[in-house]
């Protein structure tokens, strides 16, 4: 049967194009080439900066210009993965598991009497915490894989399903750590003598709901906790009273951090539904000035009220990426855009697009000079200043 010439034409693109797609080439220094057919859409930098793509079922961990793929890890539980420079640790059930970045071998098993909820890595990259629904929390010897340490709170009485320990967290010096719990415990233990001892229980009488987020700030004085009753509360360390808090009132605080001398904080706005009750709308981030919290603070001192899903600050400091969130309402609003901050003037400077759908994941390399940004279709790297793209990798078109 004889084609039209045309549709011959068209036929033999797409061939061309799938090939294109599926083989690995080489074009200076731009690779375009296939990804797993179950990538996510979500990637992240190790701090050694190889490339860890989330499959899902596995971890895929390639080099830094995404030309090779290493090795493939069995780890489905992505939220809970923990990095150091030589080391990647995830949980998954009641089961920890710490690999080599370098070989992709398993180093140990850490095995736990419940689910573990939270993973935190301490500031010397020595010791692991996990927080579990017994209310514990564990400490690990990373080196070693032996257990150093079960944190106890002192309301401990009973296992109480209805009270899990959902996050762990050390302070920037290590002397520190919070565990929160889904009815609002938040305990504190210090350091004395390489063993933690209990600090305190905050006095969260009238905070009895989900903590969303905990933080220290770099001071190691206040800690910072969000809940999802609306309130985002600062604590004194050492005597464990109340500062300050804020009330979104029919909003919510989801999450709070210091990062250098600035203060963040997210809340999701709530509106009227028209279809009946309420819609929550994605992450407003308000930024501080960290030494304000030394006196009235309020929404309207904000440095900073823009719209903004995840974040990721340069190595200097000097810009930060953001992307637009999703509305509440259909039609959504494009989510493929990633906004690149100045931090001096607050303002967006460039910005990121993909012709591929909604951006899932985006992040400076350790050293600052590319951005890593993916959809479910593809993982792209970008030179942060120019950028230009450097590097590519696409699923394959079938």
């Amino acid at each position: 049967m004889n084609l039209p010439k045309k549709a011959l034409f068209v036929s033999l693109f797409f061939l061309f194009a799938h090939q294109a797609v599926a083989l690995d080439f080489v074009k200076g220094n731009l690779i375009d080439t296939a990804i797993s057919e179950d990538f996510s859409g979500y990637s992240s930098w190790t701090p050694n900066g190889h490339v860890i793509l989330r499959g899902e079922d596995s971890l895929q961990v390639w080099n830094g210009d995404l030309s090779l793929c290493e090795y493939t890890l069995p780890v489905e539980s992505w939220e809970k993965v923990q990095l150091t420079n030589d080391l990647l640790i995830n949980a998954k059930g009641d089961t920890a598991y710490i690999w080599d970045i370098a070989t992709g071998s398993l180093r140990a098993v850490l095995p736990h009497p419940a689910h573990v909820a939270s993973l935190a890595v301490d500031p010397e990259k020595k010791t692991l915490a996990a927080a579990c629904w017994d209310q514990r929390v564990y400490l690990w010897d990373l080196k070693k894989g032996s257990l150093l340490q079960t944190l106890v709170p002192k309301s401990l009485k009973n296992y109480d399903p209805s009270d899990l320990s959902i996050l762990v967290t050390f302070s920037d010096d290590g002397q520190y750590i919070c565990s929160a719990g889904e009815l609002g415990e938040v305990n504190v233990w210090e350091k004395k003598r390489k063993k933690y001892t209990y600090k305190v229980r905050l006095p969260l009488t009238h905070y009895k709901d989900w903590t969303y987020s905990a933080d220290f700030n770099s001071e190691s004085t206040i800690l910072v906790t969000t809940h999802r009753d609306s309130l985002a509360v600062f604590w004194d360390i050492k005597t464990g009273e109340e500062i300050l808090n804020f009330d979104a009132e029919q909003d919510r605080f989801t999450d709070a951090f210091y990062w250098k001398d600035l203060f963040f904080l997210e809340f999701t706005p709530r509106t009227k539904s028209p279809y009946g009750g309420y819609e929550y709308h994605q992450s407003i981030w308000q930024v501080f000035s960290a030494d304000s919290l030394n006196y009235q603070v309020g929404l309207e001192n904000s440095l900073w009220s823009k719209h903004g899903y995840h974040h990721s600050f340069s190595p200097n400091g000097k810009t930060i990426l953001s992307r637009k969130p999703r509305s509440g309402f259909p039609p959504f609003d494009s989510d493929s855009t990633v906004y690149i901050w100045d931090t001096e003037r607050w303002e967006p400077i460039q910005t990121i697009h993909s012709s591929t759908g909604s951006i899932r994941s985006f992040e400076y390399s350790p050293d600052g000079h590319h951005i890593l940004t993916s959809t479910k279709q593809e993982v792209i790297i970008r030179n942060s200043a120019s950028l230009t793209i450097v590097a590519r990798r696409r699923k394959p078109i079938f």
